[in-house]
């Protein structure tokens, strides 16, 4: 009988050790993001930061948000909000874990999941017949044809 009652007290425990840090343990603490757009090539932006060109496959912290741009020259910049949630696997370090466990996933950001893990962006072109440029300037489009929707802001006379 006191054979079969350790038995008992040692599987308890050695659950218990395996369920801390549950949701750091299956989820881990970031997750590969693939963004792809329509046309390619278009250059991808985290947080302001410069990650690379479309089509690639990222690997961001689940721990926190994560602000996204995909900008190509010509076609409007597309913008987007990874955001996070709280992993289920948290709550098995609430029922066998214990504080400890709960406190590492806390720390390291296991107990959050990204709310996605692809982005799609189909960039539309530039209809309004101006650019920003980086420096934060506009540049206007001058063109022999203009879009009924565009506001007239001048018009070149030819001079005498």
């Amino acid at each position: 009988m006191r054979l079969v009652k350790k038995l008992i007290i040692i599987s308890i425990l050695t659950l218990s050790l395996f369920f801390m840090s549950c949701a750091t343990i299956v989820t881990g603490t970031s997750q590969n993001v693939s963004i792809q757009s329509e046309p390619g090539g278009a250059t991808i932006k985290i947080n302001g930061f410069d990650m690379g060109k479309t089509p690639t496959v990222l690997k961001l912290s689940s721990k926190k948000e994560h602000p996204i741009s995909i900008e190509l020259e010509g076609y409007e910049t597309y913008n987007t909000v990874i955001t996070n949630n709280v992993s289920g696997w948290l709550i098995g370090n609430l029922l066998l874990g214990g504080i400890p466990g709960l406190i590492i996933d806390v720390a390291t950001g296991g107990m959050y999941v990204l709310n996605t893990e692809q982005i799609n962006a189909e960039l539309q072109k530039n209809k309004h017949g101006s650019i920003k440029l980086e420096n934060g300037e506009t540049c206007l489009l001058v063109t022999l044809h203009s879009n009924p929707d565009w506001v007239k802001v001048g018009q070149l006379v030819e001079k005498k």
